[in-house]
């Protein structure tokens, strides 16, 4: 299974105060936020059986109001296993850079379960509702900032993540 929450170091306790709550403060808290090197990450995990993005590489497009993402995942080795395909939103460093408020590092969007035999494939399509890629500003309104956005898509632990651009008008 995946890691549903960020577990951290022992030293974290020195680096940010307990009693805080902001989870923004640097080092930040959470998966969404967290600048250090956690013990175990947030989605991370173990299996018998290795996964891989195969061919075609994953792509993205924005059509009526939603991303559609596409993506080849192949299990590589092991016994037939359960791959779980995490699809994780963030802002280019362009959108970052203009704003003045913090914004996540990342967060995840969806998320899809695919059962695989050794050696199969799947080709698996994701429909992404904009709404993941609002940002909440200080004063509370969501705005959805235009430019470039990038999807990261992952397959497991040790897995290379693909990169995906979408472009918001």
């Amino acid at each position: 299974g995946r890691q549903p929450v960020t577990i951290y170091r022992a030293a974290f306790v020195q680096e940010q105060p307990m009693t805080s709550f902001d989870i923004t403060r640097a080092p930040g808290r959470t998966y969404r936020y967290y600048t250090g090197k956690p013990l175990f990450p947030f989605g991370s995990g173990l299996s018998y059986s290795t996964f891989a993005l195969g061919d075609p590489a994953p792509r993205a497009e924005l059509k009526d109001g939603r991303v559609k993402v596409e993506a080849m995942i192949s299990h590589v080795d092991g016994p037939p296993g359960d791959c779980v395909l995490l699809v994780y939103h963030r802002v280019s460093s362009n959108i970052r850079a203009e704003l003045n408020y913090p914004v996540p590092l990342r967060n995840l969007v969806d998320f899809t379960r695919v059962a695989l035999l050794r050696g199969a494939s799947s080709h698996v399509q994701l429909s992404v509702d904009l709404e993941g890629f609002y940002l909440t500003t200080p004063n509370g309104t969501k705005v959805l900032p235009s430019g470039e956005h990038v999807l990261e898509i992952n397959v497991g632990t040790g897995a290379k993540t693909e990169e995906v651009i979408v472009v918001i008008p």
